[in-house]
C-alpha cells in the first residue's frame, strides 16, 4: 500500500475512534465509576471527581496529540513548507475538536464546552511543540 494512502488511513481511522469515544453516552458516570473499583479505598467523592476529571481532560489532551501528529505526517506527503504544515495541523485539530463538541451536544447524557474545545486543541500544541523538538534533536544528529 502507498504511504500516502496509509496515512489517510491511520488518520481516518484515528477520527473514527474519537468519534467513538464521543458518541458513549453518560461517558462522566462510566468513569467514575470505573474510579471508584480501581481505588476503592477512598472515601472522598469529591477526590474520585477530581481523578475523574482529570482522567478526562488527559483523554482529551492525548487524542488530540495524536491527531494533530497524524495531520503533521500526512502534510508532509502534500506540502514542504514547514510552517504551512504545522498550522494546517492545528487549525484541523481545533475544527475537528469544535465539530467533535457538538456531536457530544447530540449523545443523551453528555454535554458539549467550549473548554474542551481549548483542551483539545492545547493537545495539538503540545504534539507541534514536541514535532518541532524531536525534529531539532534530529537534524543535529
Amino acid at each position: 500500500m502507498k504511504t500516502k494512502l496509509k496515512k489517510w488511513l491511520i488518520l481516518i481511522v484515528w477520527m473514527f475512534i474519537i468519534f467513538i469515544f464521543s458518541n458513549q453516552p453518560h461517558s462522566g458516570s462510566v468513569t467514575h465509576d470505573m474510579v471508584e473499583q480501581i481505588l476503592p479505598n477512598i472515601k472522598f467523592d469529591s477526590l474520585i471527581n477530581i481523578i475523574n476529571f482529570t482522567i478526562r481532560k488527559l483523554a482529551h489532551l492525548s487524542e488530540y496529540f495524536i491527531l494533530t501528529l497524524l495531520t503533521i505526517s500526512l502534510s508532509k506527503e502534500y506540502i514542504k513548507k514547514e510552517k504551512i504544515i504545522l498550522l494546517i495541523s492545528i487549525i484541523f485539530c481545533f475544527i475537528f475538536a469544535l465539530t467533535d463538541e457538538y456531536h457530544q451536544s447530540l449523545v443523551p447524557g453528555r454535554t458539549s464546552v467550549f473548554t474542551d474545545v481549548i483542551i483539545d486543541t492545547i493537545g495539538g500544541i503540545l504534539s507541534i511543540i514536541t514535532y518541532k523538538i524531536y525534529t531539532k534533536i534530529k537534524h543535529q544528529k
